[in-house]
């Protein structure tokens, strides 16, 4: 069965996909229409694998009227009824998704004044760099006879001139930097303003009474901050309403006040936000997830048993995990709790759950203010340039000026009052094991780490860039950032100490374990953001490692810098569809035997004839789709042991 938060999550898809539609049609030409034709298409794969069938068959209709080329009006019939199939908010009930405005900035008129001066004031700086540059060429031109004097008066002015003009530059620049950054911060209040609407319209729907506290700290943050952390935080005042809050009768019972309380708190501190997502209920029984991962057969009894309090709680965060037998209409809504996680700490920021049974559950994240002009360390390994968030290191040092010793197995370091294991950076991004010049220390997650590098490089701030497409989902890349001209790839610590604690004891000395053999590593290919969170978590729950691609050109990419177990892809995808990319697997020696599996909402005998032909090792509809089926599936084409 699919995991019901996926189901919830594909009303907020659906409803976007809508929009898109309607913006495309509003447009004169085919590739406007094509573009309409694959959003109602790949509608219709989220709705069959999230199982709801009733979207599907509308997103189909919808397909075929637009192929058709039906009347707009049948059209805006058929957009309409899909609207109110998924729950669009027209009345505003518990349904309702927040609005965070995702259009449009509001800037102050001073502000726009202020950049339009500092951006004339860097032209200026530009013809005045220009001029200098000009003069040195007529200077190296001038015949060297009778005017050496001439030139080293020339020479000792221009000099002059040009460290006045890089100073002047570098100034004006970080002023513009800094109006930029505030331009785009905007205060928490936008966030949780609807977030306290969303949390009293459940309560009411639920008949819980329910008090809404909110304190922001007059905290503010970057706008990209600010979106990327709405849905997550959604995703847990829902919780706190539905699973915390308990009934009026339950509430009673336990001395507690009919009116149940939610409370939204945000502080700022230096660079980071801390946002807390706390109330008053029932609390997380222990005890109930121990029940739960024994019933579901993910732990024995005995290990139930041994396992302390906060490895118990950690199992929230694992995919698809829940302790109830099923959803209420409104628990699970937008993400799960492991994709909560994740996308918290794609910004470089953290999520951490403190709760006691019977009394309350409070959830503390946090994230950087700013994505913009963020301090890195960067870091050379093997003659490339990495870099850390400078909040995740703790330390640094030549190697030269610290003691490695050894022990069982494992190398040791002692950097600045600290004793870490030692692991060489370069092994673990696929070089060779040396001796290197410098160490950096990370901490996440309550965890330190040592690292050995070539070279330290001075810290600095820059701007962190996405990802391009073809390396989301890659776990130990958190983003791109800009130094000295080029991208730098910053790593992700949190990445790196979970590698860590999954590695070999009896590893070599500064060398890092590879990840757990048994585990097989699965590439999925699809242009669905939600198809993938669906595989994704349904793979990590078989014990799978995951990575993802957007389409068949992205797939090839990864494909030829990683190895895989086993593909599982789309066949309708922008650029290169995932037949294309079956055709391209099987022609490449390295992977003309990978395993690849199709998964498509096409059940037509020609498709599937196709995919058959071009050498496909099976298939499984989106219709069908089923977290047990693909268990079987992977059971025939990896190693059965390694999927439980």
């Amino acid at each position: 069965m699919v995991d019901p938060t996926f189901s919830r999550q594909l009303r907020e898809v659906a409803l976007e996909r809508v929009r898109t539609i309607r913006g495309r049609l509003a447009r004169a030409g085919p590739e406007h229409l094509a573009e309409a034709l694959r959003e109602a298409h790949t509608l219709k794969g989220e709705a069959r694998i999230t199982g709801r069938g009733d979207v599907a068959t509308l997103a189909h209709d919808l397909e075929a009227a637009l192929e058709r080329g039906d009347a707009e009006e049948a059209i805006e019939a058929r957009l309409h009824a899909l609207e109110v199939a998924v729950g669009a908010p027209v009345t505003g009930g518990a349904a309702a998704h927040p609005s965070f405005e995702h259009a449009l900035l509001r800037v102050e008129l001073s502000q726009v004044a202020e950049l339009t001066r500092a951006c004339s004031e860097l032209r200026a700086l530009v013809r005045a760099t220009a001029s200098l540059a000009r003069e040195l060429a007529s200077l190296a031109a001038v015949d060297e006879h009778g005017a050496r004097e001439e030139h080293r008066r020339r020479l000792r002015g221009l000099s002059r001139r040009a460290r006045e003009l890089a100073f002047e530059q570098d100034h004006r620049t970080t002023v513009l930097e800094r109006d930029l950054r505030e331009l785009r911060m905007l205060p928490i209040a936008r966030l949780f303003e609807p977030l306290a609407l969303a949390a009293r319209q459940i309560a009411g729907d639920l008949g819980k009474p329910l008090e809404v506290l909110v304190d922001d700290g007059g905290s503010t943050v970057d706008r990209q901050v600010l979106d990327t952390m709405s849905e997550p935080l959604l995703h847990l005042v829902r919780n706190a309403v539905d699973h915390g809050i308990e009934p009026i009768d339950e509430r009673l019972a336990r001395g507690k006040p009919v009116v149940g309380t939610v409370h939204l708190r945000a502080s700022q501190a230096g660079r980071t936000v801390r946002l807390e997502v706390a109330d008053d209920g029932a609390g997380i029984d222990p005890d109930a997830i121990r029940r739960a991962l024994v019933e579901r057969g993910a732990w024995t009894s005995e290990q139930a048993r041994a396992r302390d309090r906060e490895a118990v709680l950690a199992q929230l965060f694992e995919p698809a995990f829940s302790t109830r037998g099923e959803a209420s209409e409104v628990s699970g809504r937008g993400l799960g709790l492991d994709i909560v996680r994740r996308r918290t700490e794609a910004l470089g920021g953290t999520i951490r759950l403190e709760t006691t049974h019977g009394e309350g559950t409070r959830f503390i994240l946090t994230a950087p203010v700013s994505l913009v002009a963020d301090p890195v360390v960067p870091v050379e390994v093997d003659g490339a340039r990495y870099a850390f968030a400078s909040s995740d290191v703790v330390a640094m040092s030549e190697r030269s000026s610290l003691e490695v010793t050894r022990a069982a197995g494992t190398a040791i370091v002692r950097i600045e009052e600290r004793t870490l294991s030692l692991c060489d950076l370069g092994e673990l991004l696929g070089g060779e094991p040396r001796e290197r010049g410098a160490v950096v220390a990370l901490r996440a997650d309550g965890d330190e780490l040592a690292l050995a590098v070539d070279r330290l490089l001075p810290v600095t701030a820059t701007v962190r860039q996405g990802l391009d497409p073809f390396l989301e989902g890659l776990a130990l890349v958190r983003a791109t950032v800009a130094l000295d001209g080029r991208l730098v790839t910053l790593l992700d610590a949190r990445e790196l100490l979970r590698r860590t604690r999954r590695a070999s004891p009896s590893s070599a000395p500064a060398s890092l374990a590879p990840p757990v053999a048994s585990a097989p590593r699965v590439l999925v290919v699809d242009d669905s953001e939600l198809t993938r969170d669906v595989l994704v978590s349904a793979l990590e729950q078989l014990g799978c490692r995951v990575a993802e691609a957007v389409n068949g050109a992205r797939a090839l990419e990864r494909l030829a810098a990683e190895r895989f177990d086993l593909v599982l892809t789309d066949i309708d995808m922008p650029e290169l569809d995932g037949l294309a990319l079956l055709a391209r697997i099987r022609a490449t020696p390295q992977t003309a035997r990978l395993p690849v599996i199709v998964l498509t909402t096409r059940a037509e005998g020609s498709f599937l004839a196709r995919a058959s032909e071009l050498g496909a090792d099976a298939y499984l509809t989106k219709a069908e789709f089923r977290t047990d089926a693909l268990a079987r599936l992977l059971a025939m084409h990896v190693d059965a042991e390694a999927v439980r």
